[in-house]
């Protein structure tokens, strides 16, 4: 089903992105064109769901991640022969595209008109960029598994580093098409709590390779 939309619609999408990105340039207290008037009332009620086919994405977003409470994440504890390691990875190898999975759900049912603000848009490529990265690394077996994969979310992490302000300003300049003010609250709590906890785990799992006395990982 999505397939099919996608070819319907997809010469809309980025009619859309280009149409909205100069209407974005003209003065915001400027009487609203016909055309734009037209485009608001016909995608108004149109998700980002439309335009994509991706089926692990559906699939993991339809899983429930895996809490670790700090008590869990210290009897993880260190092993001389760094097995903790290779459970930490495996563990973030598993749970980490569960989380993207649910960010970019959270996405695709945002209403389309904000959807596809260009930075919203940005975001949303970037977690399916990630998500396939993480998805398609091969499983964890070995220490030097680890270090790559550990490489991989050191990259991770950088590459996010701006996801909280380029929220805040899609959002800002998205508000003229948002009716339900307590969806983006919702949407951006969800969001913000999966950053942070997906920035926990990651440097958690990075500070388990650090040989610090009196700490295990972040705790």
């Amino acid at each position: 089903m999505f397939c099919n939309k996608f070819r319907r619609y997809s010469f809309q999408l980025s009619y859309f992105v280009r149409f909205q990105t100069n209407i974005a340039k003209d003065d915001l207290n400027s009487k609203p064109s016909a055309e734009k008037k037209i485009h608001d009332q016909y995608l108004s009620n149109i998700t980002v769901t439309s335009f994509y086919c991706q089926t692990a994405i559906e699939q993991y977003a339809l899983k429930q991640s895996t809490r670790l409470s700090p008590l869990t994440m210290m009897y993880i504890g260190k092993t001389d022969d760094g097995g903790h390691l290779l459970r930490s990875a495996q563990y973030l190898h598993k749970d980490l595209p569960i989380r993207f999975a649910h960010r970019i759900n959270d996405f695709r049912n945002l209403p389309f008109v904000v959807a596809c603000n260009p930075l919203l848009l940005e975001l949303h490529e970037r977690f399916i960029k990630i998500f396939h990265t993480l998805h398609s690394f091969p499983p964890i077996k070995t220490l030097e598994h680890e270090k790559i994969f550990t490489d991989l979310l050191q990259n991770t992490l950088n590459c996010s580093s701006d996801t909280l302000p380029l929220l805040v300003e899609g959002f800002r300049k998205s508000k003229r098409h948002i009716k339900q003010e307590m969806f983006v609250r919702n949407f951006l709590d969800r969001a913000l709590t999966s950053r942070l906890a997906i920035k926990m785990l990651i440097e958690h799992h990075i500070e388990l390779r650090k040989d610090k006395p009196n700490h295990i990982g972040v705790i």
